[in-house]
C-alpha cells in the first residue's frame, strides 16, 4: 500500500472510533445559525459530513493528479522513442555516408596507385628512359598492412 493510503486508513479508523464513542453527544440536535435562518440539528453529524465531504474531494483530485500524471508520463516516454528512433537512424545514415566517403577516396587512392605503378613498370623496361626518380616516402600511402577496405571497425 501506498503511505498516502495508510495515511488515510489510520485517519478513518481515528475517526470512526471517536464517532463511535460520542455518537450520543454527535447526534444531540443543536441550534445552528446559517446567518439567513436558524436551524435545529445535529451539529456533530454536520461536522462530520462536512469532514466526509472534504476527504472525498481530496481523494477525488489526487486521483484526478495522478492520472494527469500518467497520461504525461506516456506522453513523455512515447516522445523520447521517438526521439530515440530518430537519432537511431540520423547515426545510421552519418555511419553510411562516413562508409561511402571511405570507399570512395580508397577507390580514388588505388586508381592513383596503379596509375603511379604502371607508369613505373611501363617505364622501367623501356631502353633511354631516364631512371625513376626516387620521391620522398609519402607519410600518408597504404601499404599492404593498411587495407581499410577489408577491416571492420565496429569489433
Amino acid at each position: 500500500m501506498r503511505p498516502r493510503t495508510v495515511v488515510y486508513l489510520i485517519v478513518f479508523l481515528i475517526l470512526a472510533v471517536l464517532v463511535l464513542a460520542n455518537w450520543g453527544e454527535i447526534s444531540r440536535p443543536a441550534r445552528i445559525n446559517l446567518l439567513v435562518a436558524e436551524v435545529t440539528a445535529p451539529l456533530g453529524a454536520m461536522l462530520l459530513s462536512v469532514v466526509g465531504v472534504v476527504l472525498a474531494l481530496d481523494y477525488a483530485l489526487h486521483a484526478l493528479s495522478r492520472h494527469a500524471w500518467n497520461r504525461e508520463r506516456r506522453m513523455l516516454t512515447q516522445e523520447l522513442e521517438r526521439h530515440r528512433l530518430r537519432a537511431d537512424e540520423a547515426e545510421e545514415s552519418r555511419i553510411r555516408q562516413l562508409r561511402e566517403t571511405v570507399e570512395r577516396e580508397s577507390a580514388l587512392i588505388r586508381a592513383q596507385l596503379e596509375r603511379v605503378l604502371a607508369s613505373v613498370e611501363g617505364t622501367r623496361g623501356v631502353p633511354g628512359a631516364p631512371p625513376p626518380a626516387n620521391p620522398p616516402p609519402d607519410r600518408y600511402a597504404l601499404t599492404a598492412e593498411h587495407d581499410y577496405e577489408n577491416t571492420d571497425r565496429r569489433s
